[in-house]
């Protein structure tokens, strides 16, 4: 069943956020929470359609050197960058990991 606007929580309390990149097996279970079978489909946008759109509205991925994400700009999409979600708000099992780049994800 959903939790929030972006957490799925399946069998045994397993709690998966909808933007986690899959660094690993997530070790999800097979069923939800409610016991019936779960199926977790993982999608793939255009790349170029979704950096344009990540300059506009980036969410949680910052650079990692802290700078500004100006709105329509892709630079900082090319510098290593951290998708900032720890602190309990996005269940997320690779939180706050660092990538070499936007592309990279």
């Amino acid at each position: 069943g959903r939790m929030d606007a972006g957490t799925l929580e399946l069998a045994g309390g397993f709690e998966i956020w909808k933007h986690t990149v899959p660094l690993t097996c997530f070790g999800a279970p097979a069923t939800s929470a409610d016991g019936a079978l779960a199926v977790i489909l993982l999608t793939v946008r255009d790349p170029a359609s979704w950096l344009s759109a990540l300059s506009n509205h980036a969410y949680e991925i910052f650079p990692k050197s802290g700078g500004r994400r100006r709105e329509g700009c892709l630079r900082w999409m090319f510098e290593e960058v951290t998708i900032a979600t720890s602190g309990g708000l996005f269940a997320d099992p690779f939180a706050n990991v660092v990538f070499p780049s936007v592309p990279a994800l």
